[in-house]
């Protein structure tokens, strides 16, 4: 609904985990996720006008991280603790490109027709129309991946982990 900080995406994360000692892991991720926003949907209340500008973009984040778990985990795994909280960090590199569909019409300000536009209804890549001027920017991105979770154990062989993971970016033009 318009205003709405929390219109979440399907996000698909897969990766490997190493452990180096009893509190202490590494790993890989490997996720894809979506960005996506429009003026239509600002809420009429924080008085911003509508600028008629919408974006999506599909990144793919490839990361390396560390968690430091409160217990260690024995030399027998059945033996863990029930529960485990942990706290992880990373860096990573994010590869994002914001995308918007053409206009079927270029208007002024005061939303008078002044041509039809070509390739109008494509979805084309915002860094080719250099949108973000006098800047120019990449493909790629600096992210930190910051976090807590906890594992639950389930089975002797099998755990359920529940995380929440920020992540910093070196980068304002995501959008």
């Amino acid at each position: 609904y318009p205003g709405s900080y929390f219109d979440t995406k399907l996000n698909i994360v897969g990766g490997l985990q190493y452990r180096v000692a009893d509190r202490i892991n590494v790993g890989v991720n490997l996720m894809a996720f979506q960005l996506s926003g429009d003026d239509a949907n600002l809420d009429p209340e924080l008085n911003t006008r509508s600028r008629g500008l919408s974006f999506v973009s599909n990144n793919l984040e490839l990361s390396a991280f560390t968690t430091i778990s409160l217990f260690g985990v024995p030399s027998r795994f059945t033996q863990r603790k029930f529960i485990n909280p942990y706290v992880s960090a990373g860096i990573g590199v994010l590869l994002f490109d914001p995308r918007a569909e053409v206009p079927e019409f270029l208007r002024n300000q005061a939303g008078d027709t002044l041509r039809a536009v070509p390739r109008a209804g494509e979805m084309v890549s915002l860094r080719q129309y250099q949108t973000e001027r006098p800047n120019s920017y990449g493909r790629f991105a600096l992210v930190i991946p910051v976090g807590a979770g906890v594992r639950v154990k389930v089975t002797s062989f099998l755990d359920i982990t529940a995380q929440l993971t920020g992540r910093i970016t070196f980068t304002d033009y995501l959008d």
